[in-house]
């Protein structure tokens, strides 16, 4: 089964090393790499040309910084017709290589998205195990992690346990399509909007979803996610709660009395 994987790059020139990603990359021959330059402004570019003079993967470049909601839209939609898996995950290397490589080669295999009858849409990974070992504990990552708890527990349980963890698949459907026709207004709380998107493609509204825990993670120094985007943050958890909130009351209207 064809499965690509999107690589969203924005100024990560301290954090990208070749050693990892050439050991990540020659461990999936069967796998496509689409690595996403996000419009950066630093050297990026020639560590992404250091590694395309031995390995091969697909490269884009972005003229503009569009951050990294859009950045892996582009490339999962540039994906989508030669792959029947799309997954992403972060470049900064803060998931373990040889878990990255099992993971990517275990998923490849059609047997491994089915149960019982039911073919699963996508393939959350989870922190679970090593959110307290592993990664750092910065109050503004506590804090998101925070947010992102109340909106699973409170405002629509049938999230994910960890929705923001940078590494996921997802299988290529009609549905899958349609939640990538337009561009996400979320972009520090994508993968959620990616869900509503899916679970209204879906017959019956169904979001079919593997949970799957993650042995090993660490937090990386550099990390997008800092105190100043505070305010920009909380706007948009406000935004995403309505947005659910929303579409929730939708999908009891058509339930209970048809389109």
């Amino acid at each position: 089964m064809k499965m690509s994987m999107v690589v969203p790059l924005f100024n990560e020139e301290l954090r990208f090393t070749k050693e990892y990603w050439s050991k990540v990359i020659s461990g999936t021959p069967a796998v496509t790499w689409v690595f996403v330059d996000d419009g950066s402004t630093d050297k990026t570019s020639d560590h992404l040309d250091s590694l395309r003079n031995e390995y091969f993967f697909e490269r884009v470049r972005l003229n503009t910084n569009l951050g990294k909601a859009e950045a892996l839209r582009h490339g999962m939609s540039i994906a989508l017709d030669k792959s029947c898996v799309v997954g992403f995950i972060d470049s900064d290397g803060s998931f373990e290589s040889n878990e990255v490589i099992n993971l990517c080669n275990f998923f490849q295999q059609e047997a491994n998205w089915q149960s019982s009858t039911l073919k699963f849409s996508a393939i959350f990974l989870t922190r679970d195990q090593v959110l307290e070992t592993a990664r750092s504990k910065a109050s503004i990552r506590r804090l998101f992690g925070q947010i992102v708890s109340f909106v699973n527990k409170i405002i629509w349980n049938e999230l994910p346990r960890d929705t923001q963890c940078g590494f996921k698949f997802f299988y290529v459907d009609d549905a899958f399509r349609a939640a990538l026709d337009k561009p996400f207004k979320y972009s520090w709380f994508f993968e959620i909007e990616l869900l509503i998107r899916l679970k209204a493609a879906n017959v019956n509204n169904e979001l079919r979803i593997k949970q799957f825990p993650l042995q090993y993670c660490k937090d990386v120094p550099g990390s997008k996610v800092v105190s100043a985007n505070i305010f920009a943050t909380m706007y948009q958890v406000i935004r995403i709660m309505g947005s659910i909130m929303l579409f929730r009351v939708q999908t009891t209207f058509i339930q209970r009395f048809g389109r």
